[in-house]
């Protein structure tokens, strides 16, 4: 452990340990390269969204450095996304290039479920041989979600805080068409999210129309928002009420259904 010495206002010197960064079994000394790879959470509910992150360290960044992403078997692979610029860190007091990719991933069944290593292909340059490096395998214990769900549940698990539903037009002809829009908001397994149902008064046909997903970052939390669309068609005259849309999740933080 080194010491360093550090002078306080009022004269006295006290002994402070600093920390070293770097780990011998993380990242063995006398290397150009490292690799690795995690998950925020290794005992995920099914369908709950987990974020998988494959990190490298580089000494020297060459111009290109291919990664060789697992299959992820037996999981919904959503979004892959990659931080936008390296930074860098220090290591067995060498600075190195810190870059980093993200997938979104969603188990699609209960049980033990191992993630494949993932690897890092460094090419060759006129001063050194090119090679691959290969990251530890991850195993994921996948629970079931409680049994008691509500009437009108689909699968949707995540954090959803937010439902607006609109219509295009509110006079409209018998027989004319408008569209119904019903948009959900939050953090959860959007690319699997399926459309509620709509209850409609007698004398109304519906016609689904394709819907939207977008993705936005707040404080480092990833957000989503889909909107589902549908034709509506009344071939009834009078003033009309839509029922209410209801939509059921399983939030995994609080292991409760909502």
């Amino acid at each position: 452990m080194r010491w360093l010495f550090l002078i306080l206002i009022v004269g006295a010197i006290v002994l402070m340990p600093v920390i070293a960064q770097e780990n011998p079994d993380r990242f063995p000394p006398g290397r150009d390269y490292y690799v690795e790879a995690s998950v925020n959470k290794t005992t995920p509910f099914v369908g709950e969204r987990i974020t998988y992150t494959l990190r490298f360290y580089a000494y020297i960044l060459p111009e290109t450095l291919d990664d060789d992403m697992p299959d992820f078997q037996g999981f919904w692979q959503g979004e892959v996304y990659e931080l936008g610029t390296t930074r860098i860190e220090t290591i067995n007091e060498r600075q190195y290039n810190v870059g980093e990719v993200y997938a979104d991933l969603y188990a699609l069944h209960t049980g033990t479920l191992t993630i494949a290593a993932a690897a890092l292909q460094i090419p060759q340059t006129p001063f050194s041989a090119g090679e691959r490096i290969e990251t530890q395998p991850i195993m994921i214990q996948v629970q079931p979600l409680p049994l008691n769900a509500p009437a009108g549940f689909n699968g949707a698990v995540g954090q959803f805080n937010q439902m607006e539903a609109e219509v295009d037009l509110l006079i409209v002809t018998q027989g004319q068409l408008l569209h119904l829009r019903l948009t959900i908001g939050g953090s959860g397994n959007f690319e699997q999210l399926n459309a509620p149902d709509v209850p409609l008064p007698q004398g109304w046909r519906i016609y689904d129309s394709p819907s939207e997903y977008r993705t936005s970052e707040l404080n480092g939390l990833r957000l989503g928002e889909k909107t589902f669309d549908w034709v509506l068609i009344p071939d009834v005259a009078g003033t009309q009420i839509l029922p209410a849309v209801s939509f059921s999740y399983f939030d995994p933080e609080r292991a409760q259904y909502n």
